[in-house]
C-alpha cells in the first residue's frame, strides 16, 4: 500500500520555533491568566502549584509552546470519517471527507502559539492553542440515513459557514 493509498495522510506541521514552556510561566498561565481553563496536570488529583512544580522539577511533565505553527490534517482520496448522530429517535450518520468539489478532505491550522504538554506518568499528551488559530477548511458534509446521502455542504476557506461551528467549539477547548 502506499502512502497515498492511506486513509489518513501524514500530518503536516511547520513551526519557527520550539520553547521550553518555564514552571513559573506555566503556573502564572494556570493560576492568573487563564485560571478556569482545565489544565492538563492541574485537574488529575486536584493538583496544586506545588504539585505542578514537582512534576516539572522531576521531568514527570514537560511543557511546550510551538510558536508560528501551521498544521494540516489530510484524509486520503475518496476517504470520509463517519460520525453517527442520534436525534429525536433518528439516526444519521454524517459523513464528513470527500463529496462535493472536495476530493480530499482536510482542515488546517495556523496558530502563533500551540502548547504541548506530556505527562510521563499517564503517558498522556495534551495539545491547545493558546491564542484562537486561524482554521481553513477544505472538506464536505453530508448525511445518510441508509438511504443515501443528503444535506451535502462544502466548508473551504472561502466559505463562511464553518466560523460559527468553529468559534463555538473553540469556547470549550482553549483558554
Amino acid at each position: 500500500m502506499s502512502e497515498e493509498d492511506l486513509p489518513l495522510q501524514p500530518i503536516q506541521l511547520n513551526v519557527r520555533d520550539i520553547t521550553v514552556v518555564k514552571t513559573q510561566d506555566l503556573l502564572k498561565d494556570m493560576y492568573e491568566t487563564y485560571p478556569n481553563f482545565g489544565w492538563p496536570g492541574k485537574e488529575d488529583n486536584n493538583n496544586g502549584e506545588e504539585d505542578i512544580e514537582e512534576l516539572m522539577l522531576f521531568n514527570k511533565m514537560v511543557v511546550f509552546d510551538l510558536i508560528d505553527v501551521d498544521l494540516t490534517l489530510s484524509l486520503g482520496a475518496g476517504y470520509e470519517l463517519l460520525v453517527p448522530v442520534q436525534k429525536f429517535g433518528m439516526k444519521v450518520d454524517l459523513e464528513i471527507g470527500y463529496g462535493g468539489k472536495i476530493d480530499r478532505g482536510s482542515v488546517r491550522f495556523c496558530g502563533p502559539s500551540l502548547r504541548v504538554w506530556y505527562v510521563t506518568d499517564t503517558r498522556k499528551l495534551y495539545i491547545s492553542f493558546m491564542e484562537k488559530p486561524n482554521i481553513i477548511p477544505n472538506f464536505n458534509v453530508n448525511a445518510d440515513c441508509g438511504n443515501g446521502d443528503f444535506a451535502f455542504m462544502d466548508f473551504t476557506e472561502e466559505s463562511s459557514t464553518l466560523d460559527d461551528v468553529v468559534e463555538r467549539v473553540q469556547c470549550d477547548f482553549g483558554p
